[in-house]
Order: structure tokens, then C-alpha cells, then sequence
């Protein structure tokens, strides 16, 4: 099985899972806060982590009119 890698390397990997994005609404839900968390820097790259789970966060939020205004993340 071969897979083309657009540029969104997220998108692809959403793509081979089966992950759906959100469809907009009409209302929306107004600014929110994120928080990630990933084990431990032995076992997880920070920065890794931070970009996926942020990246997930906002495909599920931004079509629902919310935008992340916070960002907190946790190594531990």
C-alpha cells in the first residue's frame, strides 16, 4: 500500500484513519482554551505531541465557529 503525502502531513495521516473534520455551523462556540499533555520527554518529543494534539484541536473547534485563544501543555 502506497500513500501519497500531500503537504498537510496531518491531513494524510487523518486521511489513513479515518478521521473526519467537523462541519461548520451555523452558531458559534466562542473562544476556548486548549490543554495538551504528553507522558514524558523519554517516551514522547514535546513538541511532536503539542502539534498534533493542537492540530486535532483545532479541526474540531474552528468549524464549529471556536477559536483557541489559550494554549497550555503539560511534559509529565
Amino acid at each position: 500500500m502506497s500513500v501519497e503525502i500531500d503537504s498537510d502531513p496531518w491531513a494524510t495521516l487523518d486521511e489513513l484513519l479515518g478521521v473526519d473534520v467537523a462541519e461548520p455551523v451555523d452558531e458559534g462556540i466562542g473562544p476556548v482554551g486548549f490543554y495538551g499533555r504528553c507522558s514524558t520527554e523519554d517516551n514522547q518529543d514535546p513538541e511532536t505531541s503539542h502539534g498534533w494534539q493542537l492540530g486535532n484541536a483545532q479541526k474540531f473547534v474552528e468549524p464549529l465557529g471556536g477559536r483557541i485563544v489559550a494554549d497550555y501543555f503539560d511534559v509529565g
